[in-house]
């Protein structure tokens, strides 16, 4: 099954956490993509150019490589790259992540052999070294639980997910939601009643900094979540209750202190237990 990997990159992507993440999903898989798109949102650092240029010059594989001239977004940007994909099967992958070498052959498997729409899996939280794991985060696996889970919190770690294009398009693309991209997307697929899965395997490693508690905050953050859970609402995907009571809690989680949001993922929200 021939299949895609979308990134997307931006001016503060690092390129040596970029190299690393494209060396994982193009060098180490046991089952590695014939596409890599790679989009630029906006202007990139003179570093992230020539490390592009070197995986295109290098690679093996094709790279499908688009420049926005601004800064449009990530909702944005991945919709792009997801209308220059060429396979019908396209996987994410973020600039500073790392794959597991058998991440693609475990969900290209569960394509295979399930009728399925969207494949995500579990992710492990690293520190500065892979080595270094400071915590999880655990999403359900079946499709029953995934909907029911999605009126809370997000149901995919978005940077695992594996998905069919045409799916993904039926439901809209991407859209300009800063910062919940994937929700807005996921609850819509959801509406849609398209066949979802996530595996109880971790498939990716995910970089974790004070960036990460710091993106989450702010009052414009919490309109914007409030505001997608009432779209949810009106899909028929979240209920009434489910808005007061998530929307209560991310109000919570996003107007304390950092360094108190940092403990709520650390040691509650993202503390590495079974689902």
């Amino acid at each position: 099954m021939k299949f895609s990997v979308l990134m997307s990159v931006y001016k503060n992507t690092n390129p040596d956490y970029f190299e690393q993440a494209v060396k994982s999903v193009t060098e180490l898989q046991t089952i590695t993509p014939d596409e890599l798109v790679i989009v630029e949102d906006g202007p990139i650092s003179s570093e992230v150019t020539r490390r592009i240029e070197d995986v295109i010059q290098k690679s093996t594989i094709k790279i499908i490589r688009y420049k926005f001239p601004v800064n449009v977004g990530l909702g944005v940007a991945l919709a792009k790259g997801i209308e220059l994909s060429t396979n019908d099967v396209i996987a994410r992958m973020d600039d500073d992540d790392i794959s597991v070498p058998t991440r693609f052959q475990k969900q290209i498997s569960i394509f295979e052999n399930d009728e399925v729409d969207i494949v995500g899996g579990q992710l492990e939280e690293f520190r500065e070294e892979v080595t270094n794991i400071v915590g999880s985060r655990r999403v359900p696996e079946r499709d029953l639980d995934i909907k029911k889970f999605a009126g809370l919190r997000s149901p995919f770690n978005h940077p695992t997910v594996m998905f069919k294009k045409e799916a993904v398009l039926a439901a809209g693309n991407y859209g300009d939601v800063r910062g919940l991209e994937d929700y807005d997307l996921w609850l819509r697929l959801i509406s849609k009643d398209f066949r979802l899965k996530n595996s109880n395997e971790t498939l990716l490693y995910m970089r974790t900094t004070e960036n990460l508690y710091r993106r989450r905050a702010g009052f414009l953050y919490v309109i914007r979540y409030i505001q997608l859970k009432f779209r949810g609402y009106k899909l028929g995907v979240v209920s009434f209750d489910q808005i007061i009571l998530s929307s209560f809690a991310m109000s919570v989680s996003v107007l304390m202190p950092n360094n108190i949001r940092k403990i709520l993922y650390d040691k509650i929200l993202h503390k590495r237990n079974e689902f």
